[in-house]
């Protein structure tokens, strides 16, 4: 799937205005670049926003160090901002199963055609739904503490990401160990984000435990050193 989403980026005006009142014109401009990177790239690294922004190094890190609050981190260093990336992310979702969707009916179109020529064999599959009986979560068990039960047929999930999906009682589980998380559902979409853009499949959930703990220990060490500047931001 592609990283980047549609042309259009959602800008929530009455937020912005509120959540960025003490800006400068510039700051205003550094900021609002920022998050269109982040809307066409996904999270990034600020060395690169800088590039993005054509400023010297002296302007950038005096501009950047009034935004930087707007955004948080992942354990790779880099940042992105949490409402725009829930954003982006439903986007990139409504893209992918529209494009399913087509695939789909593709795929029953010739398949109708050629089932008088070929009666013996089966068209490929592309990007055939996986079927009821075989949900689209962990099937092979790692170990007793790194998996969790497979969400079974009829059931809802309480967060449903591309490949992170979590049923109502392993989401109030997981929360409730990284309770610290300012804004859980913002770091499962990010989480998700990651485990596909690296392919997990089957193995992202050892992978998303690594992002909570990550996450919930710098909220810990945002909340007992007082030095440190926040890094979770409620609106865009």
């Amino acid at each position: 799937m592609r990283n980047s989403a549609k042309s259009y980026m959602p800008l929530f005006v009455g937020d912005y205005l509120s959540d960025t009142m003490e800006f400068t014109v510039e700051e205003h401009g550094a900021y609002l670049l920022a998050l269109m990177h982040q809307w066409h790239t996904g999270k990034f690294f600020a060395k690169n926003l800088q590039k993005v922004l054509q400023l010297s190094p002296h302007k950038f890190n005096k501009i950047f160090a009034v935004i930087e609050q707007k955004f948080v981190y992942d354990d790779d260093g880099r940042c992105y901002n949490a409402r725009l990336e829930r954003e982006r992310l439903k986007v990139l979702e409504i893209q992918g199963k529209k494009a399913a969707a087509g695939r789909l009916g593709a795929q029953k179109r010739w398949g109708e055609s050629d089932s008088t020529c070929h009666k013996h064999t089966q068209p490929a599959a592309i990007g055939k739904p996986i079927a009821p009986t075989q949900p689209n979560t962990i099937t092979t068990i790692l170990n007793k503490e790194n998996s969790i039960p497979a969400e079974t047929a009829g059931n809802h999930y309480r967060f449903a990401g591309q490949l992170v999906k979590l049923n109502h009682t392993d989401y109030e589980k997981l929360k409730q160990q990284n309770n610290k998380i300012a804004d859980f559902d913002a770091v499962l979409g990010y989480a998700d984000n990651v485990c596909l853009n690296e392919n997990r499949q089957e193995k992202w959930y050892p992978r998303l435990l690594s992002i909570l703990n990550f996450q919930n220990q710098q909220a810990v060490r945002n909340a007992t050193n007082p030095t440190t500047k926040p890094r979770i931001v409620s609106a865009i």
